[in-house]
């Protein structure tokens, strides 16, 4: 708590500290942020950064975050980490979609041609009950030019805007969120599946997904839903939607349900690696292959010596890696992406179910 007396003074005492700490590094955080975490009013922050303001601390233009200009410990920062970009993941990297991995790689290359280096984060810790800790940690230990967010939820996306963290998201960014994004359109995604699924003439369809609590898996579900309901593909019933397969085993169990195969059913599994599981189990437990529309999505590679092969909604990894890249630059030099979202849209593949 602050002392009352000589209270712009205090604050922007405070507030220096923050600075030297590195706790604020590029720019500080919004004034209703500040008024929060210092318990003042606004007309005394206002009063505190105008000081700052004259003694050449900090720059203040309408409209825009409030810029640091002299920052002793971000000039040491600066020189270890400014040619250093970060990858954070709550999914271990052993555990990461093969998608993920392909662009990662990609990125790490395109990033190594011009001096930088490209370190991956990936913590369990991130996903649990305290992992707000974790993350605050992390801002604090690492300084680099850029953060790359992966199957981040609302909060680890609320705690990097709040921080004004030089950031980018692979994925969709949550509600309330304003930070630059490359993702995959994900309306698009759902919509192609029903198209198809009812081109084939399916009757039920069923939805099996990993790692459920991003936003782009979140806005899968809300697609499917909305065109369940529509006049389109009313006609097409939903099973199920499982968005926490784990393993090999649940996805077997999930499948082996499927007992009246008389009419086709469609089954959409999001990873290709599980995809390949659910084609063996199928046909282990006698599911009619010929009343079977199986897609999966991301990886060409993975299905292509598969047999039938299943349907699959491919995304160019490459494309990705590059405007997650365009993007990481703009910010690395301060300048804001244009546009702020990205979205890649699949090509479908019919394969041979």
């Amino acid at each position: 708590m602050l002392e009352r007396t000589s209270l712009p003074e205090q604050v922007v005492k405070n507030i220096r500290e923050n600075i030297e700490s590195g706790r604020f590094s590029q720019t500080l955080p919004s004034e209703r942020v500040l008024c929060r975490q210092l318990r003042v009013s606004r007309n005394t922050l206002r009063k505190a950064l105008a000081i700052l303001s004259n003694e050449g601390d900090i720059v203040s233009r309408r409209g825009a975050p409030t810029r640091i200009l002299r920052n002793p410990r971000r000039t040491e920062q600066i020189s270890q980490n400014s040619k250093l970009v970060v990858i954070v993941s709550p999914t271990r990297l052993v555990d990461q979609r093969p998608y993920n991995i392909l662009w990662i790689d990609a990125l790490r290359s395109l990033l190594h041609d011009e001096g930088y280096t490209m370190q991956v984060y990936s913590d369990e810790r991130l996903l649990r009950k305290f992992s707000p800790n974790v993350i605050h940690q992390l801002i604090d230990d690492l300084k680099p030019a850029c953060w790359v967010l992966i199957d981040s939820g609302q909060t680890m996306q609320k705690i990097y805007q709040e921080r004004e963290q030089p950031c980018i998201i692979s994925g969709l960014t949550a509600e309330g969120i304003d930070i630059p994004n490359v993702g995959i359109d994900i309306k698009a995604l759902a919509h192609y599946i029903f198209r198809e699924a009812d081109r084939k003439a399916c009757k039920a369809l069923n939805f099996y997904i990993t790692q459920g609590e991003s936003p782009g898996i979140q806005a899968l579900q809300e697609s499917i839903q909305t065109l369940s309901k529509s006049k389109a593909f009313s006609h097409i019933k939903i099973d199920s939607i499982v968005l926490h397969v784990k393993d090999t085993q649940e996805l077997c169990r999930h499948v082996s349900h499927i007992k009246n195969n008389e009419q086709k059913v469609g089954l959409f599994i999001l990873n290709p690696m599980l995809c390949i599981t659910a084609i063996s189990e199928a046909l282990r437990i006698g599911l009619n292959p010929q009343n079977l529309f199986i897609a999966t999505s991301y990886l060409e590679t993975v299905i292509e010596y598969v047999k039938p092969r299943p349907a699959s909604f491919l995304f160019d990894h490459q494309l990705f890696a590059r405007k997650l890249h365009s993007k990481i630059r703009k910010i690395i030099n301060h300048e804001t992406p244009e546009p702020a979202s990205s979205m890649i849209i699949p090509k479908y593949n019919p394969g041979e179910y």
